[in-house]
C-alpha cells in the first residue's frame, strides 16, 4: 500500500500570530492541493523548538519528523523547505541529515527553497511590485536575513530583477554583504524622503519586530536619524498568496518526480 507524506519545514517562529498568518496557511494550502498526502510540520531552529516545548507545544526537527514517518510506514515522502535560499540552514539542517533516510522510502524528494530558479526570482519580483503598488509606488526597503554562505548572492539577483522591472525597492540584509550602511547613500541621494520597510522573510518575527521596526537601534531609528521617514510593515512574505503558490509549485515538481 502506498502511503504518501509531505513534510513542510521552516526555520520556525515563536510568535503565534505570525505563525498563523505565514506558516499555517501554506500547510493548509498544501493539504487542499495534495489531498492524497499526509502533511506534517518541522522547524529547523532548535532554539525555537525548545522555547515552544516550555509552552507545551512540541515541534520536531526535520530529522525527527522524517525518522518517525519512516517508522510509521510512509512509502513516499516529499520534504518542502520554506527557506528562501540554499544556505547553511538548508544544507546543514535539511539536506545532510535527511538524505541519510532516503533509502527508507520507495520515493523521496526534497523541494527547492523559494529563490531557486529564474522563474522564482521573476515571481518574487512581481510580488514586490505588488507591495510597491500597495504603497502608491513610494520607495521600499526590504530586510533580508543574509548569510556568509555563497547563497547570499540571491539578494543581488533579486535586486537586479527589481531594477530591470523599474520597481523602486532596495534590498539590504541583517547578516549578509548588503548592509543598511552600504545602501544608505542611495536612499539619501534624492534627499530625505519616506521609505516603507518590509521584511523579505517568511515571517515577521524577531528581526522584523526588533531589528527592522523596533524603537532601539533599529533600521527605523537609523533612517529617522538621517531624516528619512521610515514606515514599517510587519507582514511576513508567507502572508502573500503568490509566495505560497511558488512553494506549491515546488511541491508539484517533487510529486512529478516521484509519480511521473
Amino acid at each position: 500500500m502506498i502511503k504518501k507524506g509531505l513534510l513542510i519545514v521552516s526555520f520556525g517562529t515563536s510568535y503565534r500570530d505570525t505563525e498563523l498568518k505565514c506558516i499555517a496557511p501554506i500547510e493548509d494550502a498544501a493539504k487542499k492541493v495534495f489531498k492524497d498526502f499526509e502533511v506534517g510540520r518541522a522547524f529547523t531552529s532548535k532554539m525555537i523548538i525548545k522555547k515552544l516545548a516550555k509552552e507545551g507545544k512540541i515541534i520536531p526537527t526535520p530529522e525527527e519528523a522524517v525518522k518517525k514517518m519512516a517508522d510509521d510506514g510512509f512509502t513516499h515522502l516529499i520534504v518542502q523547505p520554506l527557506h528562501f535560499m540554499k544556505g547553511h540552514e538548508y544544507q546543514k539542517k535539511i539536506i545532510e541529515p535527511l538524505l541519510i533516510y532516503k533509502d527508507s522510502f520507495e520515493g523521496f524528494a526534497i523541494g527547492d527553497p523559494l529563490l531557486s530558479s529564474d522563474s522564482d526570482f521573476d515571481q518574487v519580483a512581481d510580488v514586490i511590485g505588488d507591495l510597491s503598488g500597495s504603497v502608491n509606488g513610494e520607495p521600499l526597503l526590504l530586510m533580508g536575513h543574509g548569510t556568509d554562505h555563497p547563497s547570499d548572492s540571491v539578494y543581488f539577483t533579486l535586486q537586479k530583477k527589481l531594477y530591470d522591472a523599474q520597481i523602486d525597492a532596495k534590498i539590504a540584509t541583517v547578516e549578509g554583504s548588503i548592509t543598511l550602511t552600504k545602501i544608505l547613500p542611495d536612499l539619501l541621494k534624492n534627499g530625505p524622503q519616506a521609505v516603507h520597510l518590509f521584511p523579505l522573510m517568511l515571517v515577521a518575527g524577531d528581526h522584523a519586530r526588533n531589528d527592522m521596526a523596533g524603537d532601539d537601534d533599529s533600521w527605523k531609528t537609523v533612517l529617522q536619524s538621517e531624516g528619512i521617514e521610515a514606515i514599517p510593515h510587519l507582514q511576513g512574505m508567507g502572508e502573500l498568496m503568490k509566495i505560497r503558490q511558488i512553494f506549491l509549485r515546488h511541491i508539484r515538481a517533487c510529486k512529478k518526480e516521484l509519480f511521473p
